[in-house]
């Protein structure tokens, strides 16, 4: 569970702290209700794949994110306020430290090491795996690694639509090795592709939302432990 709890703990902690790290507004760039949505199903299926059956609840805007198995007998929390930030599991508070400046968070657990960067700093480091592609023309705001079981996630922006987005992953990561998973699709208001594929002993998460006039694109990779 650590495992799935430490992916989720990125992808809430980059959601969080994005609008104190550079001035992005990332928070306001994603469309909230559709990516908690996107990211507790995420959470779920990862936890389903080491034969957990858990309940997730994210608040991006209040930088919150619950996970507890649904015979209770584990229970994980993370909360982020004011730039603090509080784990806390079924074995007791975690041990959490956090350095800051005005590019950058550097988040310090007993399980590992995350460091967030968002702004015009932020880029893809050289350790981003090579069979995943970014999407051409698109613009980085937010970049978090997590070196211990090779993570990384990565938010970015496009002029391009959202199916032309979707499409493009659909295409490109079957090409370089990846099998399809899981596809998860929202209309309406708040349009979503979500897509999951695996590779070996790794997976990765797609996420396209429509953002103001825009595209959002999420990319979230780790290695299994």
């Amino acid at each position: 569970m650590k495992r799935v709890f430490s992916a989720g703990l990125a992808l809430v902690f980059m959601a969080a702290m994005a609008g104190s790290i550079g001035g992005c507004g990332c928070r306001e760039k994603v469309a909230e209700k559709v990516a908690e949505k996107a990211i507790e199903k995420a959470i779920q299926a990862d936890a389903k794949k080491e034969g957990k059956d858990v309940d997730v609840d994210v608040n991006l805007k209040g930088g919150s994110m619950s996970i507890k198995t649904k015979d209770g007998s584990k229970k994980m929390d993370l909360n982020v306020q004011d730039g603090k930030m509080a784990v806390k599991s079924e074995g007791g508070e975690e041990q959490v430290s956090m350095n800051a400046d005005n590019q950058s968070v550097t988040v310090t657990t007993k399980d590992g090491t995350v460091t967030s960067t968002a702004g015009k700093t932020a880029k893809i480091p050289d350790t981003f795996p090579k069979d995943i592609p970014l999407y051409a023309g698109a613009e980085i705001v937010a970049v978090s690694t997590m070196t211990q079981n090779e993570m990384f996630h990565v938010q970015a922006t496009t002029a391009d639509s959202l199916k032309n987005v979707a499409a493009y992953y659909k295409k490109e990561l079957p090409a370089k090795g990846w099998t399809e998973q899981q596809t998860v699709s929202q209309a309406g208001d708040s349009p979503m592709e979500m897509l999951n594929f695996t590779k070996e002993d790794r997976t990765v998460m797609v996420m396209v939302t429509a953002d103001q006039g825009k595209t959002a694109i999420m990319l979230q990779t780790a290695k299994n432990e």
